[in-house]
């Protein structure tokens, strides 16, 4: 019915030059636009390559893009080069853009990423990303500057073997440094064997945290890269308080990693690169890929109740469907008429709602029992999210973010309130207050109206996710990787990691 995740797949660098052949000319052209300069982009294209090509058994050519498109971001961002000015007046004014600036207008022209998704490479929150980009726009002709950096570029096939050459230097160095961990490594082993703890656990989670999930008010979960283990996954479970257990090591990268585990702690569901999913009963001491064949698609999982929900979609075949399994189990049944291209889950209570933005002018919901029932949202550019009881959702305004919200399934919006420079996001606690992200910082939202509230976030580190398993205990993942925790409903928060 399943098969045990067998921990990797061979080498097969076949893949890696037809991944490279087809995505050269686009990550060329992104790499002029960061560098503007043909042989600078070309010089980078090879440097950020390289390591893929070393790590390609762990990679699939989805996470390979994204993780290329990150690393030549990020490296211009470090590097701060001063491009020389070109003779072309449009790319000359392009040259004359702050770095940050750049990347960021590279990212909306050439990636067209949403706000967030622009924020997380270019390592700041969503709106220091959209002011970037509207730094950028004032300065440059934007329809010159779009036609000028996108205009193709023809495939060098140099550029592929030294991408090789590069790879196989990292290689031989990465061998030499695995001897050295491993011996070192041994040697710690025999050292833990004389401790009566074990060393499994530890008190402090001294990793970035890359994702996370809150099962109930005093087990919080957290993926991690693995030290010891490049492209690897540590999970861990926490009791809120500091301490940490490793629970199990997958043999994928973090990178576009997703973790969902239900209240019961036992049940829960990860997938990587959206398309692989692996299931846990146990708590995550072992995992199992489910029948459900989910390669080449995107993938979304809900969790309502007792059942479980997969939204899959694959929009070469004009393929969308929707599954749902019972807890405990990993046998999946299509849930007839329920997918629509575009949509969206929504976990409400028992069920899932199905939000559907695929047209430009509204957006609807519909329940997975009545699919004939479609009920409109007021705000169609934002996501719905649920709370206990409520429905919730944003409408930009030009006096700031009106958050609404629904008691009857989205039949009637009430505002709950509107909150001045505010970020789109909202993250629900209860069904009278929300945690939202400022100009000035988080702010609670209830009945008693806008708060700020006592986190001591690090410079420029602003919220990722927000996850409230009860009214009053609940957990903030950064961007930077540390993780809050707080007991009184999002007033005050406490570092846990």
């Amino acid at each position: 019915m399943f098969a045990r995740h067998d921990g990797g797949v061979a080498r097969d660098e076949g893949t890696f030059d037809e991944f490279t052949r087809a995505r050269l000319p686009h990550l060329l052209m992104l790499a002029r636009t960061l560098t503007c300069d043909d042989e600078q982009a070309e010089l980078l294209v090879e440097e950020c390559l390289a390591p893929v090509l070393d790590r390609w058994d762990e990679s699939s050519p989805y996470t390979a893009e994204e993780e290329v498109r990150r690393a030549l971001v990020r490296a211009v961002l470090r590097r701060t080069p001063v491009p020389a000015t070109p003779e072309d007046p449009i790319w000359a004014a392009l040259a004359g853009l702050g770095v940050r600036e750049r990347a960021a207008l590279a990212l909306h022209l050439h990636e067209d990423l949403a706000d967030e998704q622009a924020g997380d490479v270019l390592d700041c929150s969503a709106t220091e990303a959209r002011e970037a980009v509207e730094r950028a726009v004032t300065t440059i002709d934007l329809e010159a500057t779009r036609d000028a950096v996108l205009e193709p570029v023809i495939l060098d096939e140099s550029v592929l073997s030294e991408v090789r050459s590069r790879a196989a230097v990292r290689r031989r160095r990465r061998t030499l440094l695995t001897t050295v961990v491993t011996l070192a490594f041994a040697l710690a082993l025999g050292v833990a064997a004389l401790a009566a703890s074990g060393g499994s656990e530890v008190q402090g989670l001294d990793y970035p945290v890359i994702m996370m999930d809150a099962s109930s008010p005093d087990t919080v979960w957290a993926m991690t890269r693995d030290r010891e283990c490049p492209g690897c996954t540590v999970l861990w479970r926490g009791d809120g308080d500091g301490a940490w257990e490793a629970v199990y090591t997958f043999r994928l990268s973090v990178s576009r990693a997703q973790l969902l585990m239900a209240p019961d702690g036992e049940n829960g569901y990860a997938w990587f690169a959206s398309d692989h999913l692996e299931a846990t009963h146990d708590g995550g001491r072992t995992w199992v890929v489910p029948e459900l064949d989910t390669r080449d698609a995107q993938l979304e999982v809900a969790l309502a109740g007792s059942t479980a929900y997969a939204n899959l979609t694959r929009s070469s075949e004009s393929y969308y469907r929707i599954f749902s399994s019972a807890l405990g189990t990993d046998r999946w049944t299509e849930v007839p008429d329920g997918a629509k291209p575009g949509s969206s889950l929504v976990p409400f209570q028992d069920e899932v709602l199905v939000l559907d933005h695929s047209d430009p002018i509204a957006s609807f919901l519909t329940r997975l029992e009545s699919p004939d029932q479609v009920l409109v949202v007021p705000c169609t550019e934002r996501d719905v999210v649920a709370s206990a009881g409520m429905l919730w959702t944003t409408c930009s305004q030009q006096d700031g973010q009106r958050v609404l919200r629904s008691d009857d399934r989205g039949e009637e919006w009430r505002l709950f309130a509107t909150v001045s420079r505010a970020a789109p996001a909202i993250y629900p606690i209860s069904d009278t207050a929300v945690l939202m992200r400022s100009f000035d910082g988080p702010v609670l939202v209830s009945d008693d109206g806008v708060q700020r509230v006592d986190i001591d976030l690090e410079t420029h580190d602003t919220i990722a996710d927000v996850d409230f398993p009860s009214s009053e205990v609940g957990y903030v993942r950064t961007y930077a990787g540390f993780l809050y925790r707080s007991g009184d409903g999002g007033l005050t928060w406490s570092k846990v990691s």
